[in-house]
């Protein structure tokens, strides 16, 4: 196993701990594995002509937009974000 080092925000940080908090997870370094293959998934999906969509109960449907695997004429049509958006 390797080893990194990165800076980050204090804001990204208590986002990072919050989600230690929530899931159960026994670390921060386990959120960040479980998140890099969520990511991984939605640009390998996203590439592959698919959508990420939560449908409620309501069937109330949000769409996450990542800046990079969003499709061409959305993200035309985006101003850059630095985090992720939702359409609904």
């Amino acid at each position: 196993m390797k080893r990194i080092q990165f800076d980050i925000s204090e804001r990204d940080l208590d986002k990072l701990k919050g989600l230690v908090r929530e899931t159960g997870a026994t670390s921060m370094a386990e959120v960040l594995r479980n998140s890099l293959n969520l990511y991984k998934f939605f640009v390998q999906e996203s590439k592959n002509g698919g959508r990420i969509q939560v449908v409620y109960a309501d069937q109330t449907i949000k769409e996450p937009c990542f800046i990079g695997i969003m499709p061409e004429d959305l993200l035309d049509s985006q101003e850059a974000v630095k985090e992720p958006m939702f359409s609904e």
